[in-house]
């Protein structure tokens, strides 16, 4: 197996133990602002996590599972402006060059495109 892919399924597992984690713990809890807040914070935590455990293949090319977080949250929670934002803000710390632009210009688009198809 590669290192990208090595790389990647560790990613991934730490996303998805973090969301049985933070899920689990909100149901034990059971009030829906809890659930509410116990969502904002795992994504917002799974995003500096996705940051985190980026993988940079050249000096300008950097792969990460952003985009996961990001559609999951303003899915099922309409956080997609809030995570949007975030998103924008993690990448600056790569750098700002074109595909910085390009990273606001796609996620400015996407989140509200997200943010209006979600309550369907």
């Amino acid at each position: 197996m590669g290192v990208i892919t090595i790389h990647f399924l560790f990613n991934l597992t730490l996303l998805t133990i973090l969301f049985f984690a933070f899920f689990l713990l909100s149901k034990r809890v059971g009030s829906i602002h809890i659930h509410k807040r116990t969502g904002v914070l795992y994504f917002v935590l799974s995003l500096i996590l996705c940051s985190l455990f980026s993988y940079p293949i050249q000096s300008e090319y950097v792969l990460d599972l952003r985009i996961i977080p990001f559609l999951l949250g303003g899915l099922y929670l309409r956080l997609s402006p809030i995570l949007g934002f975030l998103v924008i803000f993690f990448r600056a710390f790569h750098g700002i060059d074109l595909g910085f632009f390009i990273a606001i210009a796609f996620y400015s688009v996407f989140s509200f495109f997200i943010w209006r198809i979600s309550p369907w």
